[in-house]
């Protein structure tokens, strides 16, 4: 679970995150459920934004705020 936010803190609405062959967007809310392996790497993106690559190391909840490109 976690949220995607913009550099602003503010919310994005169907970021994408994939993790293996997996991919999932966000809620209006930003917001993300998902199951993953604890040492996968998330790819998050988003419109305007540059993409990240955020390793799980094992956490529950990880949030993520992309830059602008």
């Amino acid at each position: 679970r976690g949220r995607v936010a913009g550099v602003e803190a503010n919310r994005m609405e169907g970021a994408t995150v994939a993790w293996g062959k997996a991919r999932a967007r966000t809620d209006v809310h930003g917001r993300l459920t998902l199951r993953a392996h604890p040492a996968d790497t998330l790819r998050v993106s988003g419109a305007a934004y540059s993409p990240a690559l955020v390793p799980i190391d094992g956490r529950r909840t990880v949030n993520v705020r992309l830059m602008t490109r």
